[in-house]
């Protein structure tokens, strides 16, 4: 196991499904999180993209600069959870094979950057949790926000024996394209954290118990609610507290 716990993709039949992809996005620039050895970005850059590579272990990132010798890539040895917007050289499209155990953070992160387009590689088990549906049992609090701010399209499964070293599971490809019409990302975030802290409850009483909005709301528990729901009472309760004067 890396000091990461990176799983290094191994297998090009899912990254010409990435490019594919690509094609239609009119990009010339893309942000990769975490290259690792360079599999991905060596496909990239073959096809002319300028490639801003993000990537943690220092080790690894020399590793990359050393091997792949191409002036269109940049290689950045910072954690990508830490990057600025204003840093960021492109905010059009992001790739990536993301650690498992930080994918939620990343999808946060994507929102709050604000990302056009991201074309990720997650444990399969996230991209249903990201995909679930209300009042299922993987439908929380990462799925509604992620609903909230992009389209998201599963595109393929991509075996555990593509990896090296091999993880448990399988893996899936995910493709996230930002909503023209979004909340305001950090006060939403919050305002969706407080109330999927008790999703098995009905969002009146969870509003009344955080102090949000004393106004009428639909009859169901938080998990049962619709993203499309979820912003409208979001957008009372905003409009609420500003008749109240006060901060959310």
């Amino acid at each position: 196991m890396m000091p990461y716990g990176q799983h290094f993709l191994t297998d090009e039949r899912p990254v010409h499904k990435l490019l594919d992809l690509l094609n239609g996005a009119k990009v010339n620039s893309i942000v990769e999180i975490g290259p690792g050895r360079g599999f991905i970005t060596k496909f990239l850059l073959s096809r002319g993209y300028k490639v801003f590579a993000y990537e943690i272990d220092e080790r690894i990132a020399d590793e990359l600069i050393k091997t792949v010798n191409d002036e269109k890539l940049q290689v950045c040895v910072k954690d990508f959870l830490k990057v600025s917007r204003e840093e960021l050289p492109t905010l059009e499209c992001c790739v990536g094979s993301i650690p498992y155990q930080i994918s939620s953070k990343i999808v946060q992160k994507l929102i709050i950057l604000d990302f056009q387009k991201a074309i990720l590689i997650v444990q399969k088990e996230f991209a249903d949790k990201l995909m679930a549906k209300p009042s299922l049992k993987k439908y929380t609090f990462i799925s509604a926000l992620a609903q909230s701010f992009f389209d998201i399209e599963r595109i393929c499964l991509i075996s555990k024996n593509s990896f090296s070293p091999a993880p448990k599971v399988d893996s899936a490809m995910i493709v996230l394209n930002r909503k023209e019409q979004t909340p305001s990302e950090t006060e939403y975030i919050t305002f969706l954290r407080r109330v999927f802290s008790s999703p098995n409850k009905k969002i009146e009483k969870v509003l009344k118990k955080l102090s949000l909005f004393k106004g009428k709301v639909p009859d169901k528990h938080v998990r049962d609610l619709s993203v499309a729901e979820l912003i409208k009472v979001y957008k009372s309760c905003r409009e609420w507290l500003n008749d109240q004067s006060r901060t959310f």
